[in-house]
């Protein structure tokens, strides 16, 4: 529906995503041609261009570069209107934009105005006693529409904000400023965040068996912008967690290990914190636990079996529960292959944590699965 009591749906402005389309032509009547009025050539006379001596046939006038062979040629054309746009290449995780506090800083992005178009930047830091302003003139569309700002931004502060404009004086003096944005002042756009590991367990003590919750540490983001990195945990050498961990700039957060079990053998283990900046390490001493058992169920059967994770079992031979069809009441004996029921279970030298499943087969309690954390 359109409110036809104004003018404004028909303002005659283009808007994004219009088409124009138009046609051009260069007209002549056949067998005529332009001609001038008769004039004087003395003391350098000229005529006046549009001052013609024949007059328009059939509505047609006379393109005045064509002869009398030439005829009316056409083409038609069309193109579809874009608002403009500036997009910036180095932006944070919120896409904001990140101008480097260097000598010899560099603002780099692209736009969809002409290529070769001169265009101004201008920052604005205005949350300081005298505001500053920097001006750089003369920025160059490039064919494809790229563009750099190089300029020495030293005198802005990291962690600092400002406002950045980029205008053309080409435009009309209503429509010269293309964008308008915040920006945030970093020191290296190479790293613009920087996740610091602290305060993590230098070592502890745990028993078989036992959670690992002693362990814990501190990731703080010490750069200037937000971001988002996957901080890990690793015991022996071997990633325990990875969690995606956000943080604003000079936010902190604990990690721990406190859903994960051990029943690594009785021994000494170095753990680690890590972040894509920064680690810290400490040292993990396994202890002899109580023997808790472990009930490891194959679903494919629904057989159960008990294993035991004491380490004095650690050198038992396998066992594998029957995989016989239990419904006849058990009367048919084991075939000669099946491991006796009192055979030694098999010793599962590491944790995870509630349940997991493997294959067919079903663990629950406290164990490491084949070299694997879960």
């Amino acid at each position: 529906m359109i409110d036809t009591r104004g003018s404004d749906p028909f303002d005659n402005q283009p808007r994004d995503g219009d088409e124009l389309a138009f046609e051009m032509a260069y007209e002549s009547p056949e067998d005529e041609r332009y001609q001038f009025e008769d004039y004087s050539l003395a003391d350098g006379e000229q005529p006046d261009p549009f001052n013609r001596t024949m007059e328009e046939t059939d509505g047609l006038e006379h393109y005045p570069y064509f002869g009398d062979g030439d005829t009316t040629v056409r083409t038609n054309d069309s193109f579809v209107f874009e608002d403009p746009y500036v997009e910036y290449r180095q932006t944070g995780l919120d896409r904001e934009l990140m101008v480097p506090s260097s000598q010899d800083g560099v603002i780099a992005g692209n736009t969809n105005i002409a290529p070769n178009s001169d265009v101004t930047v201008q920052l604005i830091a205005s949350d300081r006693p005298e505001p500053t302003t920097i001006t750089v003139e003369d920025v160059t569309i490039g064919e494809d529409g790229g563009f750099e700002v190089v300029h020495d931004f030293s005198e802005l502060e990291p962690g600092e904000r400002v406002e950045v404009e980029f205008y053309t004086p080409e435009r009309l003096v209503g429509n010269r400023l293309l964008d308008k944005r915040g920006a945030i002042v970093v020191d290296d756009l190479d790293e613009p965040a920087y996740f610091e590991v602290s305060n993590l367990t230098a070592e502890t003590t745990v028993a078989q068996g036992e959670r690992l919750d002693s362990i814990a540490g501190e990731v703080t983001n010490t750069g200037e912008i937000a971001d988002r990195q996957m901080v890990e945990f690793a015991i022996d050498g071997e990633t325990v967690t990875e969690t995606s961990t956000t943080l604003d700039s000079t936010e902190s957060t604990t990690l721990d290990l406190s859903d994960r079990f051990v029943v690594l053998p009785p021994g000494q283990y170095e753990y680690a914190l890590r972040t894509d900046n920064d680690e810290e390490t400490g040292q993990l001493t396994v202890t002899e636990g109580d023997g808790e058992n472990v009930t490891m169920t194959d679903r494919d059967n629904g057989t159960a079996q008990t294993v035991s994770a004491s380490p004095g079992d650690s050198d038992a031979a396998d066992s594998e529960p029957d995989a016989g069809d239990d419904s006849n009441g058990g009367e048919d004996g084991p075939d000669d292959d099946d491991a006796p029921d009192d055979a030694p279970a098999t010793f599962l030298p590491f944790g995870i944590g509630t349940r997991e499943t493997f294959g067919g087969t079903v663990l629950v309690g406290s164990t490491y699965l084949l070299g694997h954390w879960v």
